[in-house]
């Protein structure tokens, strides 16, 4: 039997609880993307562009792709910062301790001030990643990096 390091083991260890901790919002994340791309098909800019013969694969990626990730990108950042602190379930079953769990006892214990100050924590990762989302949509779309012109 090999003897793994204590890093080795707490990844070993959480390896099943990330990944159902994720696979529920890249789902959700690619539902909406596949959403947003029906929408854009019908558009004036997509008929433009299969009107000039270009193929298929190069329409839907290179024009429908890029515009639908734009609301995309917005719904992800607000499924990764509900992720991060909101993990109570996840924690439970596999009996891992995390924030939820300390939100769970603070709860519990009536104490106030943890409380506070991890729906506090909570706020700030979700401004955090709404913050990233806004700098990439700034990155992605063109018309805003050139002031809207």
């Amino acid at each position: 039997m090999v003897k793994l390091g204590i890093l080795q083991r707490r990844c070993y260890h959480a390896v099943l609880p990330l990944f159902c901790a994720t696979i529920g919002q890249i789902g959700g994340f690619l539902i909406s993307m596949r959403n947003n791309m029906i929408n854009l098909l019908n558009e004036d800019f997509i008929t433009m562009a299969k009107a000039k013969g270009l193929s298929e694969n190069r329409v839907v990626f290179n024009y429908a792709a890029r515009n639908s990730m734009l609301p995309s990108v917005t719904a992800l950042s607000m499924a990764l910062g509900s992720a991060i602190s909101g993990q109570l379930i996840v924690e439970m079953i596999f009996n891992y301790p995390g924030l939820g769990t300390v939100l769970l006892n603070a709860i519990h214990a009536r104490d106030y001030q943890v409380l506070q100050g991890q729906l506090l924590l909570m706020t700030m990762f979700m401004l955090f990643f709404n913050f990233l989302a806004d700098l990439m949509i700034v990155y992605l779309d063109p018309r805003l990096r050139k002031g809207g012109k």
